[in-house]
């Protein structure tokens, strides 16, 4: 599948934006022709765990939607959104001093973390969209971009195309191997002067 200009314009940017919407609980507009078949929240059994205690509570819990399903025809979208909140960029913050282990890579602790949080409702949304053997697509914004990162990651049978908006860096050159592994078609787009696009630094990215 080769990357779609006009898709990517007309399409994935309008619904990382009702992803934002869905958190600021807003009226969702969605492209035309496009309905809504899910939302990505965290469960409610997470943020009542007595480990998510102070920020790691406040965290998950102050702003607990982050994003939307949508399909038309056979094709399904999964939007994640960025950072919302004053907590989320803090929790960004820590995903540049804490890399951690994952099979055979690294990725970031913050980012890590905030996927744990909405890992059951990602599941269900990649299995809401990968129905029916409809082509999927995997975006999202800022943090959201590198929570979608993750994602094609983590699925089994992914058959996906990922398109990242502000990305920041996720993981080491072995993660970046992994991504392309499940999904060649990886398409990330980003604004040279945006800081958010060079964090964290890659000699964070060593083990």
């Amino acid at each position: 599948m080769a990357f779609n200009p006009a898709f990517a314009h007309d399409v994935l940017l309008p619904l990382n934006t009702t992803a934002y919407q869905l958190s600021w609980g807003q009226e969702l507009k969605f492209p035309p022709g496009w309905q809504q078949t899910g939302t990505v929240t965290i469960d409610q059994s997470i943020i009542d765990r007595e480990t998510a205690s102070g920020l790691a509570k406040i965290i998950i819990s102050e702003d607990s939607d982050w994003g939307v399903v949508a399909r038309k025809d056979d094709t399904s979208v999964i939007a994640i959104r960025g950072t919302e909140t004053q907590h989320q960029w803090l929790e960004d913050f820590e995903a540049i001093a804490q890399p951690v282990s994952l099979r055979s890579w690294w990725i970031h602790h913050g980012f890590n973390d905030v996927w744990i949080s909405i890992a059951a409702s990602l599941q269900k949304a990649w299995d809401t969209a990968s129905s029916a053997k409809a082509q999927v697509y995997i975006t999202g914004h800022s943090l959201g971009a590198a929570l979608a990162t993750i994602s094609v990651t983590r699925f089994q049978g992914v058959n996906c195309a990922l398109y990242t908006f502000g990305s920041p860096r996720v993981g080491d050159d072995r993660f970046v191997r992994a991504v392309l592994q499940k999904t060649p078609k990886v398409f990330r787009f980003i604004n040279c002067q945006d800081i958010v696009t060079q964090i964290p630094p890659e000699v964070a990215l060593k083990n």
